[in-house]
């Protein structure tokens, strides 16, 4: 597998892992690790069968190319640290492995030599979860889908495996409908990054052009991210303001940044299209220079002053009947029609915050009342308590006095009685003494009551087996006289 460069073979997976199973489907890890002599140049067909696999490491081996894991289709966990894999094309094969949470490419060529390497994999995984060992944060998915939603986006060089729509050749710029779905995959964002992204991609917005240069006859993205202010705006929501200001900074800043990489071609832009400003972008100007919170506008002498010389410059450049169908007038009528709507709504808003605000005023009243109440009841308590302190101090003061003789006396009978216990004591010792020397000596007492017993039952059988000694000997006595009677004379 290292000499010749053979591709690796389910019966070489086998080998390797010593693996006896016959069905590999129930298979869900998989360690393949490179080792000094045997190392893994290209996967082939291997790892077909493995179709329930969920963690693989190739790590340290000599890959180049990762044809061969597009069966793995529930993979989550992938290891190829330390590999030759150095194109983005390549990387791109693993875009069809949906449930991939954890990626390891580090000590690979092409981290090194693709600035945009760890965006493009953010960006093509949506569930990925953590990348050469760092986490994936939710600010790396919006900058992916930010700087993938450009015409400077990935740059394939395998032109197999570039989406639909695409043109080889140069960086390309994918479609509107591949950028929606990428961006409806990554659940981290919320409505107003949505719409920000959907506008850019509905634009097709040019980061390299400055702000305001739109390189095509379609909307200007910096008029949509002017009428999104001042819908916010008028919808009183500072927190999407902030929102939308902050990433219409990032947008420039993206854009600064392209225009120092390619100063020639945005002067180029410049002199061919300059903005210019029209009466309502300079109305959204003052907007956005008074506004200072809910109906902040409605006293603002120098804003009325200023929009309303905007809105008769509006008036007198539609005059005729021929421009009332352009597209300024139809945005004018929008802009009549949503305010309306707003006022509505606001008016609305207004009754029902008033109608609060007088239910909360009567129920701030009632409460102010039931304080005053609690507060002078608190009052009275506070008093009598005071009073009790003083009471109960004087009756302290007077119980001591009053019954210190009493305690002495208490205190002389409680040493009598401490005495009178301690004799007890000693006199209750002394029986407990006596106690046990009467029973030893009633032990002792049976213990010769029994011996004298014992001693007087063998003096007894021993007068009786002399008794029967005697009484033989007499016999013997007798029959030897009879004897000797008989015996002759001589």
């Amino acid at each position: 597998m290292a000499a010749d460069g053979a591709p690796l073979t389910e019966e070489d997976v086998r080998e390797r892992v010593n693996l006896q199973h016959q069905n590999l489907a129930d298979v869900r890890s998989l360690s393949l690790p490179g080792t000094y002599h045997e190392k893994i140049t290209h996967l082939g067909n291997s790892l077909k069968h493995f179709i329930n696999l969920k963690s693989l490491d190739l790590s340290r081996n000599a890959l180049t190319v990762l044809e061969g894991l597009q069966h793995l289709t529930c993979l989550e966990k992938l290891n190829l640290y330390f590999n030759c894999i150095s194109s983005l094309s390549e990387v791109f094969r693993l875009h069809s492995l949906m449930t991939l949470k954890d990626v390891d490419l580090r000590l690979n060529p092409v981290v090194k030599n693709e600035s945009d390497y760890r965006l493009f994999v953010v960006h093509m995984l949506p569930n990925l979860r953590q990348l050469d060992n760092r986490p994936v944060r939710d600010s790396e998915r919006k900058a992916s889908l930010l700087h993938f939603t450009t015409d400077h986006a990935y740059e394939l060089k395998n032109s197999s495996v570039i989406p639909k729509g695409t043109e080889t050749g140069r960086c390309i710029q994918p479609r509107a409908e591949y950028i929606n779905s990428m961006s409806r995959k990554c659940s981290v964002m919320d409505e107003d990054d949505e719409s920000v992204l959907n506008l850019i991609a509905k634009c097709e917005w040019d980061l390299r052009n400055p702000l305001g240069v739109t390189g095509s006859t379609k909307r200007d993205p910096a008029v949509e991210f002017h009428n999104l202010s001042r819908t916010c705006k008028m919808e009183d929501n500072p927190g999407r303001c902030r929102k939308l200001e902050t990433q219409f900074a990032a947008l420039q800043k993206l854009k600064q940044e392209n225009l120092s990489k390619e100063p020639h071609r945005a002067t180029q832009v410049t002199k061919k299209v300059l903005y210019e400003a029209t009466p309502i972008d300079h109305l959204l100007d003052l907007v956005d220079k008074y506004w200072n919170g809910y109906r902040s506008l409605h006293c603002n002498k120098a804003f009325l002053s200023q929009a309303e010389a905007v809105l008769s410059a509006i008036q007198k450049s539609v005059p005729t009947d021929q421009q009332k169908d352009s597209p300024l007038h139809q945005e004018l009528n929008n802009l009549l029609l949503e305010k309306k709507v707003l006022q509505a709504q606001l008016s609305e808003q207004a009754e029902k915050y008033s109608a609060k605000i007088n239910s909360l005023v009567s129920e701030l009243d009632s409460t102010k009342k039931d304080m005053d109440v609690l507060r002078q009841h608190l009052d009275r308590l506070l008093e009598e308590n005071a009073v009790l302190k003083a009471y109960h101090s004087k009756a302290e003061q007077n119980g001591q006095n009053a019954a210190q003789p009493k305690i002495i006396e208490l205190q002389n009978q409680n040493q009598l009685l401490t005495n009178t216990n301690l004799n007890l004591e000693q006199r209750l010792q002394h029986f407990d003494k006596m106690q046990e020397l009467t029973a030893m000596l009633q032990e002792s007492h049976r213990t010769l009551v029994s011996t004298n017993q014992h001693l007087l039952q063998e003096l007894d059988e021993t007068h009786s087996r002399h008794k029967a000694e005697v009484e033989q000997l007499h016999w013997n006595y007798a029959q030897l006289k009879k004897i000797t009677d008989t015996l002759p004379s001589s």
